[in-house]
C-alpha cells in the first residue's frame, strides 16, 4: 500500500478532503482553509491520493487501488471514529465510494 502524503491542520473532529485528478492537496486546502480555520474543532486532513502530488503511485493500477489506499489512510489516520468527508471531481467519486464502503 503506497504511503499517502498529507497536510494536516487544526484539531478536533476529522474532516477528510479529497481532491480531483492530477492536482494536489493545495486545491482543497486553498478553498477550505479560509473558512475552516475560523471555526475551531476541526482536524482538516488533506491527503494526496496515489500518483498525485507527493504520493507515490507505485503498485497502483486502477481506481479500485486508489480507493483501497485512501481507505487504508483513513484506517491509519482516523480509525473507526466518525468523520466528515468532502470531495471535488475525482475526489468526489472516491468520497462516495468510501462512504458506501464505510456505511453503518
Amino acid at each position: 500500500m503506497p504511503h499517502l502524503h498529507d497536510e494536516r491542520r487544526g484539531h478536533g473532529h476529522p474532516l477528510l478532503a479529497l481532491h480531483g485528478f492530477a492536482v494536489d492537496h493545495r486545491i482543497m486546502s486553498g478553498f477550505l482553509e479560509p473558512v475552516a480555520s475560523r471555526h475551531g474543532g476541526l482536524l482538516r486532513l488533506y491527503p494526496d491520493p496515489p500518483g498525485m502530488g507527493l504520493s507515490s503511485g507505485e503498485g497502483v493500477n486502477s481506481t479500485l487501488d486508489v480507493l483501497d489506499a485512501v481507505e487504508h489512510y483513513v484506517d491509519e489516520t482516523i480509525g473507526t471514529q466518525p468523520f466528515a468527508l468532502i470531495g471535488e471531481s475525482y475526489g468526489g467519486y472516491l468520497a462516495r465510494a468510501l462512504a458506501r464502503r464505510r456505511a453503518r
